[in-house]
């Protein structure tokens, strides 16, 4: 497996020319950008990704987990066509002090302390995923 540090998925993935995100850029006549999660881990054999998105501090009164969650939300929609073919969970977002359960969705949402909970969560999802 291989972790990216603010990397945009296209940038590991490739076909930029398929994120709706710079479509909507392009289309608008706005400055080029990307949208970068915290991380992203890849994996070829067997094919796995997971965006992270982590958050610490509340912004604006909106709390860290539900920011992280609309940015996690973001890049899989921006990417969806490219990642479609990787299994779920495809994100996960941490959010610090956030009252989140991890359970199975196409992101995976939990605090700090328990992570170990939510990575085991994606872990056995992934295993039951035929390659």
């Amino acid at each position: 497996m291989t972790m990216w540090w603010q990397r945009s998925i296209w940038g590991v993935l490739g076909d930029k020319h398929l994120s709706r995100y710079r479509s909507a850029l392009v289309a608008s006549r706005m400055p080029p950008g990307a949208l970068r999660p915290d991380f992203l881990l890849l994996s070829e054999f067997p094919p796995r990704l997971l965006i992270v998105e982590v958050k610490q501090t509340e912004v604006e009164g909106a709390k860290p987990e539900r920011r992280g969650l609309l940015e996690a939300m973001a890049y899989l929609h921006d990417a969806g066509v490219r990642i479609s073919s990787f299994p779920e969970p495809k994100a996960l977002v941490i959010g610090w002090n956030a009252d989140a359960t991890p359970g199975f969705n196409r992101i995976v949402v939990t605090s700090q302390d328990k992570i170990p909970e939510a990575v085991s969560l994606i872990l056995d999802a992934w295993s039951n995923t035929s390659i």
